[in-house]
């Protein structure tokens, strides 16, 4: 038979039985949520680093104004030069780089599958592609006795020497694919002759006549642009058919810029000009922290929601005209914009909070 103090002890037990399952369920609980909080995922990191272009570039100065506002939220932003958008993507597929994100120029990278682990963040400003060229150089076929006639198709530049832009540049991949789509650009093909300029350089080179034009993708507010528009000797190239180009090539879109918009005193341009323009995108590994995600695409509404001479406010950022995959959190932001968390607590509780629902949610 059972003895008193077993029946006692037995009783105490029935009587405890709830404490005893509830407390017992509550410390598996936390071990799970101890365990889940280091193996479910990593803690959103304190220190990021962005590959951007050349230090006097529009890409270098937007991720200047991106380190100071996440810099305000605890994130340090290291800014990296490249040698431009190619370059960029090199630095992101490797792994030992620490670049997490980068601005890259759409359509300058050909999207191969070794590309996959590249994804989009969003479009951030259309950056149109200029191409200005020398009267002088013109060939006579397309001249007149009383002025130069002005070149509107990329194969009337044949026999020139045309600055294409540095290896690793965007500049220089979007010239070569529309050179290669006028058959100018066999490597046997004497048709035009290449030269790495770009930027500065290449303006200086077309200013002194070395050169007899030159390809640039950059911003219609940089100097460089209203010194070339003002120089009698150099001409604009209008893109007659820009809308082909758009047409099949989704990342380039066709924009008028129109008489006068640089400079209205001296009239700059002097007439409405076709250009095309690529977008400016903001991409990143396919490993970044999803919780930095909504707080770099809010940095990008406060730097560039306000539109441009070319961008109409509230046009960008966009997940659209982007050239790689969105990412699903940009996604979901674009759709739905940010989460209660992120609109109501400092960024640091919101992504605890955010790591802390998708543990519990399971």
């Amino acid at each position: 038979m059972m003895g008193k103090s077993t029946r006692a002890a037995v009783q105490q037990l029935r009587r405890h039985s709830t404490e005893i399952i509830w407390g017992s369920a509550i410390a598996l609980a936390l071990l799970g949520l101890a365990l889940a909080w280091w193996l479910l995922e990593p803690p959103c990191p304190s220190e990021i680093e962005i590959a951007t272009g050349s230090s006097d570039g529009q890409y270098h100065a937007v991720a200047e104004q991106y380190r100071e506002i996440l810099a305000d939220n605890g994130i340090t932003l290291t800014v990296r030069e490249s040698a431009g958008s190619v370059d960029n993507a090199q630095l992101l597929r490797d792994a030992d780089s620490n670049v997490q994100m980068a601005i890259m120029q759409a359509g300058a990278v050909k999207r191969e599958p070794t590309a996959s682990q590249i994804q989009s963040l969003a479009g951030l400003y259309l950056e149109p592609l200029w191409l200005f060229y020398r009267h002088e150089s013109l060939p006579s076929e397309i001249t007149t006795d009383q002025e130069p006639a002005s070149v509107d198709k990329l194969d009337q530049l044949r026999g020139m020497s045309v600055a294409i832009g540095p290896a690793g540049s965007g500049t220089r991949a979007l010239a070569e694919m529309l050179l290669k789509e006028n058959n100018m650009a066999h490597e046997h093909d004497a048709t035009i002759t290449a030269c790495d300029l770009g930027g500065k350089e290449a303006a200086a080179a077309l200013v002194a006549g070395e050169i007899d034009a030159a390809f640039f993708v950059i911003s219609p507010k940089a100097l460089l642009v209203k010194q070339l528009l003002a120089d009698p000797q150099i001409e604009l190239m209008s893109f007659r058919r820009a809308h082909a180009y758009s047409n099949k090539h989704r990342y380039l879109t066709p924009v008028t810029l129109h008489e006068g918009l640089l400079d209205l005193e001296a009239n700059l341009p002097e007439r409405d000009v076709q250009l095309l323009a690529p977008t400016a995108c903001l991409v990143a590994r396919d490993d970044l922290h999803h919780a930095l995600i909504p707080l770099l695409l809010e940095a990008a509404a406060q730097v560039h929601e306000r539109g441009g001479y070319l961008e109409s406010p509230g046009e960008f950022p966009s997940p659209h005209r982007v050239d790689f995959a969105l990412a699903p959190d940009a996604r979901r932001y674009f759709t739905r914009g940010p989460s209660v968390f992120y609109r109501y607590l400092p960024f640091r509780w919101a992504a605890w909070a955010d790591r802390v629902k998708m543990m519990m949610l399971p």
